[in-house]
């Protein structure tokens, strides 16, 4: 009616062998799933569907946190995104698209695909947190620590 264009391109599309680089190391290989690509108004959205409430999705990255941004367990969702945008960028079906990625909630359906938006810096920013991240990951001297939520029955 408002003569919006929504087509949609794919749903569960899975992605394998997108490179990564991390420079001395040499480099790694993304593999997943994107739950939705469609094209709305000619702009290319990736949407991930979430049963959890939307968190974090205004990213404030700067060289004095973008080392660090992403070890944050609370920016995961926008982590997820941030890598989805650089697989759908070097999947040549796609290039040269304007792209957008978002969340759609099913705890908060009302509001709809929630883009991830940058406030400060910008997909390369974000990428270079996460080449951090993956860095401290293969990191043999770094030990793992997984963190367990205590439940309570009051």
């Amino acid at each position: 009616k408002s003569g919006n264009t929504l087509e949609i391109l794919d749903i569960e599309k899975r992605f394998e062998g997108v490179d990564f680089p991390l420079g001395e190391q040499g480099k790694i290989s993304f593999f997943g799933f994107i739950d939705r690509i469609d094209r709305l108004n000619g702009t290319l959205r990736i949407i991930d569907y979430k049963t959890a409430k939307i968190k974090n999705l205004i990213v404030k990255i700067d060289e004095a946190n973008v080392d660090e941004y992403f070890h944050s367990n609370d920016r995961k969702q926008a982590l997820q995104l941030c890598i989805y945008q650089y697989v759908v960028q070097n999947l040549p079906e796609f290039w040269g698209m304007p792209i957008e990625t978002g969340i759609w909630s099913f705890a908060e359906a009302k509001k709809g695909v929630v883009s991830l938006q940058f406030e400060r810096g910008d997909i390369d920013d974000a990428m270079k947190s996460v080449k951090s991240l993956i860095e401290e990951i293969l990191n043999p001297g770094i030990n793992f620590v997984e963190e367990i939520k205590a439940y309570s029955n009051n």
